[in-house]
């Protein structure tokens, strides 16, 4: 799928693009869910570092992005369909959950900073993020296993490391919506964490995905309608996701 294969408009309520989750998504779905829903958000974060060329390289600091993507054609459009297959299991997750994505996104906003950001579209959503990165923070590894240290080395903010943060929220979801039972040995800093509530880790990285795509060039509006809209050329042929 190419981005340059969407027309029209984005995809600009946050509240419609849930709706159009459902229903792309299909209907029987497992008890067990969570599990199912494991795997598949950690395999699209895998596709996204290395299905498409080096996707893990776009997000380390002083890295000339168009450079990769120009030695990588379809990086460009691949690490687009992962962000929005990853956005799409969040959301869907939410509606498992019985909540709405936005408020997840809201209430995480809220937590980082202490305001109340009301999330209407994409663009709401955008702006609330980028105005706020050096403030959405996770433990480091250090923060994590020397808790006494001072926040200045214990935290890392979004807008220091999007790609710690892209990978320790996306972490943060898998284990929170198994409660942890799935971590197995040799632990290492992520597991000594405490096992986040899937409301909280599913906000923390739908707001990390609407940051990382504006960083790489993106609209996360874009992104959303394009995978809404790839879902449903398959579903023509009686395949849903999820």
């Amino acid at each position: 799928m190419l981005m340059s294969e969407v027309l029209g408009s984005a995809v600009h309520s946050l509240d419609e693009y849930q709706r159009l989750v459902v229903a792309t998504r299909r209907e029987d779905h497992p008890d067990d869910w969570r599990t199912g829903y494991f795997h598949l958000i950690y395999g699209e974060h895998t596709e996204f570092m290395g299905q498409h060329g080096p996707g893990m390289l776009l997000l380390l600091h002083g890295v000339n992005r168009e450079e990769v993507f120009g030695l990588y054609p379809d990086l460009r459009d691949g690490i687009a369909e992962e962000i929005g297959d990853l956005l799409w299991f969040d959301f869907s997750a939410a509606t498992l959950l019985g909540v709405r994505a936005k408020d997840l996104s809201a209430d995480a906003l809220k937590a980082h900073t202490g305001e109340r950001f009301e999330l209407e579209s994409f663009a709401d959503l955008e702006a609330a993020v980028c105005d706020n990165a050096h403030q959405i923070k996770v433990l480091s590894k250090m923060g994590m296993y020397y808790p006494e240290l001072p926040p200045g080395r214990k935290f890392v903010s979004l807008l220091e490391n999007p790609f710690y943060l892209f990978n320790r929220t996306t972490f943060r979801v898998t284990r929170a919506l198994t409660e942890g039972k799935l971590d197995t040995p040799p632990f290492t800093a992520s597991e000594t964490e405490p096992v986040s509530s899937p409301e909280l880790a599913l906000g923390d990285h739908i707001n990390t995905l609407a940051y990382v795509a504006q960083v790489l060039g993106y609209d996360i509006g874009e992104v959303a309608k394009a995978n809404i809209g790839k879902l449903q050329r398959r579903a023509i042929y009686g395949k849903k996701q999820g």
